[in-house]
């Protein structure tokens, strides 16, 4: 049986966490294996999540469901497993890098900086207090007779959609720009 061949940016996104090694059948029917190539060490994963405390570095992103280790700069163009290359991304934002072409830059230890497809760019902030929990806020709709399901929101690409992590990341936005004030245009870059 042959193999599915998969994208490029399915392959990087793999790459991210798992231990990869490649097969192929000869013209005799025997199968050729590359040696494994390591997934992040076991060590090298807990400290990252620890220092991420397991919740997604994206800015705004508060969500700790589905969190994957991202290296900055991916495996197949020489990215280590050192710290400062890895970190906690859901994901959905895994995804987005992986999938629509958003970068990271930065050292993990630090601030990382996250550029989209268009050039607009965000830095990532410390959360300014702990935002009202998605369930809770879903049971407030429910009780005042909005009935919000997973159906309600359909994605562009109809996926399933999480409806706690969309809440929670509509209470989060709201929370944020209160605190911001006024808003301000954004920078694009050419």
């Amino acid at each position: 049986i042959k193999g599915l061949p998969i994208s490029q940016a399915a392959y990087e996104r793999l790459r991210c966490s798992a231990s990869v090694a490649h097969e192929r059948t000869r013209d005799d029917g025997s199968i050729e294996r590359t040696p494994t190539l390591e997934s992040i060490p076991r060590p090298v994963r807990r400290a990252v999540l620890l220092r991420d405390d397991r919740t997604c570095r994206w800015p705004g992103c508060t969500s700790r469901y589905r969190i994957q280790v991202h290296h900055l700069i991916f495996r197949s163009n020489g990215g280590s497993h050192e710290l400062w290359n890895l970190a906690c991304l859901c994901e959905i934002h895994h995804h987005a890098v992986h999938d629509r072409a958003w970068t990271i830059e930065g050292d993990a230890n630090g601030t990382l900086t996250i550029t989209s497809p268009h050039g607009r760019i965000a830095t990532e902030q410390a959360p300014i207090i702990e935002i009202e929990p998605a369930r809770k806020a879903a049971h407030e709709q429910a009780r005042t007779g909005r009935h919000i399901t997973e159906k309600t929101i359909s994605t562009a690409t109809n996926e399933p959609c999480d409806l706690h992590w969309v809440v929670g990341a509509i209470c989060d936005n709201v929370h944020t720009h209160r605190q911001r004030g006024p808003a301000e245009p954004l920078q694009e870059t050419n």
